[in-house]
């Protein structure tokens, strides 16, 4: 026992055991907590792989425009017709949906993920959706509308998988999860804060890097 404590007071810098503390007290990181990970804002949603990673939803929002906004508006409402007719067919002239503008609008979604802040976003499938472009070019219309949506889901809140195989991605990518252990965080990020917000938003704090207490 005298060894053993002698040990953890030679990793601890020769301290006495009872003078080690830890630096965020007993905090507990809860469902919801804000995290900042070198800039980008995601909330603890949940855990995964028997606790080793932790689940986390997406805070940042995606700007591209008030008229991609409303070409998105289109995509989404010819989708949920064709849920009710497998066979359904884009008329151009009534849905306003061509070739050229889904080509764009996927260009648009390539330049977000490469040079925005969403090139830190946990998991994000950078590779696949530039090296899926030619794989969208050859779909049909129609399935260009579910790979552009299922791309969209990548900018989105939801932190499940999303079914990037149309563009050479598998049925089950980029999930928003970080690992657990902040050893492995700090494999991907430089800085990771606690993020303190007011339930008016009006005031917000944030913790030192944890990376400081390791």
């Amino acid at each position: 026992e005298q060894y053993a404590r002698q040990s953890i007071s030679e990793l601890c810098g020769g301290k006495e055991i009872t003078d080690i503390g830890f630096p965020m007290g007993k905090r507990v990181l809860r469902v919801n907590t804000v995290l900042s990970l070198d800039g980008y804002r995601v909330c603890i949603t949940g855990k995964s792989n028997g606790g080793k990673n932790l689940l986390v939803a997406s805070l940042v929002p995606l700007a591209i425009g008030y008229n991609w906004e409303r070409y998105i508006k289109r995509l989404e409402r010819f989708a949920e017709k064709k849920k009710n007719n497998k066979n359904l067919i884009i008329d151009k002239e009534y849905d306003k949906i061509t070739r050229e503008e889904n080509e764009k609008l996927y260009e648009i979604f390539l330049d977000k993920s490469k040079n925005s802040l969403f090139r830190i976003r946990p998991n994000m499938p950078i590779d696949t959706i530039e090296n899926g472009i030619d794989s969208f070019r050859n779909l049909k219309v129609e399935e260009q509308v579910t790979a552009l949506l299922s791309i969209l889901s990548v900018f989105s809140r939801s932190g499940g998988t999303k079914d990037l195989s149309s563009i050479g991605g598998t049925k089950s990518a980029a999930q928003t999860y970080i690992s657990a252990y902040v050893s492995n965080i700090k494999k991907s990020y430089s800085d990771v804060r606690i993020i303190e917000c007011s339930a008016s938003g009006l005031f917000e704090s944030s913790s030192k890097n944890l990376f400081k207490y390791l």
